[in-house]
């Protein structure tokens, strides 16, 4: 890494087009990138899974490629054509990564999604994807499904000859969320081809360099995992693979593999500096983190800051449209506190409901202009291509709040989607959530807004807590949130929980908790809703501490 890098002396990132890509002598398919290490480092490790229970298994180079070969040929027998749609909906393993080289080593897009999805939203994508190919968990579909041989899992296959290396456009499809509805298919139109140019990029956003270990916590099913671990692979570094997020696995898989670099979401950084507090893990190899995908709270950037330094911890804010980008470091990010940073692709511009251009400071729609082509389409109906109209336009908002300082430095205030208005008063869901968070006995939090008689909507939240359920305090709860913001943004009421329903990404469907609520029949009972104490009650608490001797407005709580 070039240490004497100037963080404010920024380059303009300007991705190739697809023709430019594929016409360059010095551009290179992930599977070409794979052949070069192989020739270099043969028996080096490429990657190392590691199970749910923590056992891990690994692959070298040379068994990459060899298998590589094999799997591909093993799937001639679908009849996959260049631009074939396949779907890829397989857990975090050395056989999935194998399997998705081969497919794209056939020419093919592939289309990764999740194995959690419910058979609605399953049956929705597929549909519109229409695969010639399916490869994952699930039974009795209406579409040609494929699976991984025997000999691919336990490496007994013999040594295959390699076929011709074809690359296309699309090559690559992700899905949304699906925070607010139904997950979209997101189809890049780009070849993945890169260049000593692309990993430059991608050394600038994330400080990771040729010759570090990556460990991947994510499922590759999410665009920032799937980015992050195959930009990687073709550097020629060897990655850590969690087949699933665990914070306690993943703090020994950084002391056991000396792990250089990480990516994550805040809930996984949430989790592993709580774990780290305890374990008091040697964090010392890591040279770089980067984060993104989500609102990352000022105490918990701090925490990392303070942990590994400033200049290693890297932030970006996207989207898996890639219709623009903002980055930070960490150093950068101190004197500009809860920024996630200028752009680097496209500019911003922050409009209120009715388009007008907001001033510096004041929160409002958060506007990506596009500087160059868009690289992504939205996989619509066939006849209905409404969905993809903001994609056409040069300014294009996702459906973030946010404002610009006025050095230009972006600010997330929430999803717009996630906004409750509660006695007519804006309030941010993300915003509760980062300060509650905080609090010692809350492992994880999510707030949502319920439909309520008196507010319009109050304030709710779904609390899984860092102890025993009747050791969780009201009282002390509340003072803690009286202490940090004011009284009308905090929980009317909540529920306490084994575990909140996120992904392997972190992500959770606050709609979903939302319907499901409203549609039950005495939702109160049956999800054991408590009333969080109002300001009298509270006032009545202290001075009931008072009386036991102790000054109940300084009671220290956390």
């Amino acid at each position: 890494m070039n240490k004497n890098r100037k963080i404010n002396n920024r380059k303009v990132v300007k991705m190739m087009n697809i023709s430019e890509k594929q016409t360059s002598s010095q551009c290179k398919s992930i599977y070409n990138c794979v052949c070069n290490t192989v020739k270099s480092s043969p028996n080096s490790t490429a990657i190392i899974s590691i199970s749910k229970n923590g056992k891990s298994e690994q692959i070298s180079w040379q068994g990459l490629l060899s298998s590589v070969n094999f799997m591909s040929r093993f799937l001639l027998k679908y009849d996959l054509k260049p631009q074939a749609k396949v779907v890829i909906a397989l857990p975090n393993k050395i056989s999935t990564v194998i399997t998705t080289l081969a497919v794209w080593h056939l020419g093919c897009c592939v289309f990764f999604l999740s194995q959690e999805l419910t058979s609605n939203e399953r049956n929705c994508l597929l549909n519109q994807i229409k695969p010639d190919l399916v490869l994952g968990p699930w039974l009795h579909l209406p579409y040609p499904m494929g699976h991984i041989p025997k000999e691919l899992e336990d490496y007994s296959f013999e040594e295959a000859t390699p076929l011709p290396d074809i690359v296309s456009a699309p090559s690559r499809a992700t899905a949304t969320g699906g925070s607010t509805g139904v997950p979209k298919i997101i189809v890049e139109e780009a070849a993945l081809l890169y260049d000593e140019t692309d990993f430059k990029q991608w050394e600038m956003i994330t400080g990771q360099v040729a010759g570090y270990s990556q460990l991947v916590c994510g499922s590759l099913h999410h665009a920032l995992f799937n980015n992050s671990f195959y930009i990687s692979l073709s550097m020629g570094n060897c990655n850590i693979l969690m087949e699933k997020f665990n914070e306690n696995i993943a703090l020994e898989a950084i002391e056991t593999y000396h792990i250089n670099s990480l990516v994550l979401v805040p809930t996984m950084m949430s989790r592993m500096s709580k774990a780290q507090k305890q374990k008091k893990t040697d964090l010392s190899s890591i040279q770089c983190l980067h984060h993104a995908a989500a609102s990352c709270p000022i105490w918990l950037k701090k925490e990392w800051i303070d942990l590994i330094g400033a200049k290693k911890v890297h932030e970006f804010y996207s989207m898996s449209e890639k219709v623009g980008l903002t980055y930070i470091r960490g150093d950068e990010w101190i004197k500009h506190e809860g920024s996630v940073g200028r752009p680097l692709v496209g500019k911003m511009e922050i409009r209120d409901d009715d388009y007008n251009l907001l001033p510096a400071g004041a929160s409002g729609n958060v506007y990506f202009v596009a500087d160059q082509p868009h690289i992504t389409h939205y996989l619509t109906a066939e006849g209905d291509d409404s969905v993809n109209d903001k994609l056409k336009s040069t300014t294009i908002s996702m459906g973030d709040l946010g404002y610009l300082d006025k050095d230009d430095f972006l600010y997330l205030v929430d999803r717009r989607s996630d906004m409750i208005i509660s006695g007519g008063k804006n309030i941010y869901a993300a915003e509760v959530e980062n300060v509650l968070k905080e609090y010692s006995k809350i492992e994880d939090i999510v707030v949502i807004g319920l439909p309520d008689p008196i507010w319009g909507r109050k304030v709710h939240a779904l609390i899984q807590p860092a102890c025993d359920s009747k050791d969780f305090d009201l009282y002390r709860f509340t003072n803690f949130g009286f202490q940090k913001m004011c009284n009308y943004k905090l929980p009317k009421t909540i529920e306490l929980v084994e575990s909140l329903p996120r992904d392997n990404n972190g992500k959770i469907r606050r709609k979903a908790l939302v319907e499901e609520r409203v549609a039950a029949k005495d939702a109160e009972t049956l999800y054991h809703y408590l009333n969080v104490p109002n300001g009298h009650q509270l006032i009545s608490w202290k001075n009931r501490k008072r009386k036991k001797g102790t000054n109940g407005s300084q009671i220290t709580v956390s």
